[in-house]
């Protein structure tokens, strides 16, 4: 060591640092890989929640701004817009044989003003119904038109004078922009909410315009009725009677709603 010059002594202290650097890695990875499970999970979150410094380009003063990144799961966004459409669901009951009420089918609020569509088919059975809203809330309804090309029905909820009711109408999407592969969540209830999650697996149409959507053999819970959502919480497809696993196209299904609704 007496023998070294300033410059030696420099670049030995450097040589024992990176070596000490390498030692101190190879030890924590493997401390790491012996670590029981919730520590490595401990880690994971806090590298997910790694907060980045970055500065603004339209800050004169330059002052690091903070910006967290937030991972966004799949399932979160699934939970998310089924939980926003069950509150648009409408679960239709007529009386089929004197008193006796039955099930008949599904319904979407459409309107803040109680309006409702349903497969025309399925209410077929009378024409006294009600309507049980997210809520448990049973409210009469009426038919308002129909459309039959198209198999869908308009309904209108009349609650009583003594009943105060909020309608949460969904949203539609642009069903265009449906891609093949498309992560769809059917919505649908017969004794109870029911939810298969599946893809876009064929889009039908011409001129550019969506028709139909048929989606993978997975989703089984496709009712008279049932909804057909995307991850953003938009109804993407409405089902009629007919193939399990094809659904009608928002956009089409919006027009004629448009259509039906009173002026």
């Amino acid at each position: 060591m007496d023998n070294l010059n300033k410059h030696q002594i420099i670049l030995l202290a450097l040589l024992v640092a990176f070596v000490s650097s390498i030692a101190t890695g190879i030890t924590v990875v493997s401390l790491l890989g012996q670590s029981p499970q919730p520590v490595a999970q401990t880690i994971n979150r806090v590298v997910e929640k790694t907060i980045e410094r970055v500065v603004s380009p339209t800050n004169n003063t330059n002052t690091p701004q903070e910006k967290t990144t937030v991972v966004v799961k799949e399932e979160d966004l699934t939970i998310d817009s089924v939980d926003k459409n069950s509150k648009s669901l409408v679960h239709i009951h007529g009386y089929v044989a004197g008193d006796a009420e039955a099930f008949v089918g599904d319904g979407v609020v459409v309107s803040d003003k109680g309006f409702i569509v349903a497969d025309k088919t399925s209410l077929l059975v009378t024409n006294s119904y009600t309507g049980v809203l997210a809520d448990g809330t049973k409210i009469p309804l009426e038919v308002v038109s129909s459309n039959d090309a198209l198999g869908v029905t308009l309904l209108r909820a009349k609650p009583s004078s003594d009943q105060k009711v909020s309608f949460s109408p969904v949203s539609w999407a642009d069903s265009n922009n449906v891609k093949l592969g498309q992560s769809v969540i059917s919505l649908s209830h017969v004794s109870k909410n029911t939810v298969n999650i599946g893809n876009a697996v064929s889009v039908d149409g011409k001129d550019s315009k969506n028709t139909s959507i048929t989606v993978s053999s997975n989703i089984t819970n496709s009712e008279a009725g049932s909804v057909l959502i995307n991850l953003s919480g938009e109804v993407v497809g409405f089902h009629t009677v007919g193939e399990k696993q094809v659904f009608t196209a928002s956009n089409i299904v919006k027009d004629a709603v448009t259509a039906l609704l009173p002026k």
